[in-house]
């Protein structure tokens, strides 16, 4: 009996898929880490769409026949209730618009290596405008608009996670996995929720992405005193942050009295009166997960007393208005603000340690 058993055993692993035996082949699958890529900025300066880091990217920007007709989306990493797997998920949207982006990463193959690809989304609040698919090109061609991509069908399923998924088979050196987005109307909110991709093929490996030289030399935005940065270059407009002295900032550009700045991945804007500009590297970064955690919204939010939409309004943040966290609810739905007011996490971005929260409400 017992020879039977292995005999049984050994039967069954020889009969398992060849992608069974060689894992993922895919880097950073559900977005756990902390690096992106900026593809595209909207020419407001506003919206910034960002891809993780091995991923690459790229979106539709033509034709805008209506203001709301392919925009420029914010992509970033997303904690909170929108997670399928791990920690992290990652978000793509624009709230009162209709954008064409898409991810992608190539991998190296065997000619006639069977593939099969799969990836969970999630569709906030859509009334079925919007389209999301999977594909792979065998080929390892980059263009998902190439007649060699092999797609699945489109899932527009809203407010659940949903699987799918797509098979060819290798016929070179390298193949490309798609994740692809887009809708047929404008929406607010107007969220995708991307996590646990997977690529899977016999004899297969990683190619990395092509290296990028950068340039000779960076304009940095220094001071010597502490300074607002403003949403827009005007002293009115919402306040992002600060910045202190003995830190060097990306240098954008000018508009009127205002410098702008790469501010933590926002286009940030400076009193001109108060930095100087000048060549060296950029000493900035986004909040580390060892720092405090931040939340930034995507759209104005409404500020609650307690973390229910049944909660007193307190105030309301501003698109942009980055604000310190100092809690959150069990459920993740819900982040305090400093102050003591709560904000719904989905509305917006959360950087920095935010498992370290204490939970509270």
């Amino acid at each position: 009996m017992k020879k039977l058993l292995i005999t049984l055993i050994f039967g069954l692993l020889t009969l398992m898929p060849a992608q069974a035996q060689t894992g993922n082949l895919l880097q950073n699958p559900s977005f756990e880490g902390d690096q992106f890529t900026t593809v595209a900025v909207a020419p407001t300066g506003d919206f910034f769409f960002n891809v993780p880091v091995p991923w690459q990217g790229g979106v539709v920007t033509t034709p805008g026949l209506a203001p709301w007709q392919n925009l420029v989306p914010n992509g970033y990493p997303h904690f909170g209730g929108f997670v399928w797997n791990g920690l992290r998920s990652y978000n793509v949207g624009r709230g009162g618009g209709q954008f064409t982006a898409w991810i992608y990463q190539t991998v190296g193959t065997a000619p006639n290596t069977p593939l099969t690809g799969s990836a969970y989304v999630y569709i906030e609040k859509n009334d079925g405008a919007s389209l999301t698919r999977i594909g792979i090109d065998p080929t390892g061609g980059t263009n998902p608009f190439a007649g060699t991509v092999v797609w699945s069908g489109y899932s527009n399923t809203p407010n659940a996670w949903q699987g799918m998924f797509v098979s060819t088979t290798a016929q070179g050196g390298s193949a490309t996995m798609f994740l692809y987005m887009t809708q047929t109307a404008p929406g607010d909110p107007n969220q995708l929720y991307w996590d646990d991709a997977i690529l899977t093929g016999q004899g297969a490996e990683i190619v990395p992405p092509p290296a990028v030289n950068p340039p000779p030399t960076t304009q940095i935005v220094t001071s010597n005193v502490e300074v607002n940065v403003r949403a827009a270059a005007a002293t009115s407009a919402a306040k992002l942050g600060k910045i202190t002295p003995n830190t060097a900032w990306t240098f954008l550009g000018t508009e009127g009295d205002f410098t702008s700045i790469d501010f933590n991945g926002q286009r940030g804007f400076v009193a001109s009166r108060f930095v100087s500009v000048s060549n060296g590297t950029p000493s900035s970064a986004p909040p580390a997960a060892t720092g405090a955690a931040t939340y930034t919204p995507d759209y104005q939010v409404n500020v609650r007393a307690q973390p229910s939409t049944r909660g007193a309004k307190l105030s309301k943040l501003n698109s942009g208005q980055s604000v310190t966290l100092i809690g959150k609810s069990g459920d993740g739905q819900w982040v305090q603000i400093e102050g003591g007011g709560w904000v719904m996490s989905r509305f917006g971005r959360l950087n920095g340690n935010y498992d370290a929260l204490p939970v509270s409400g």
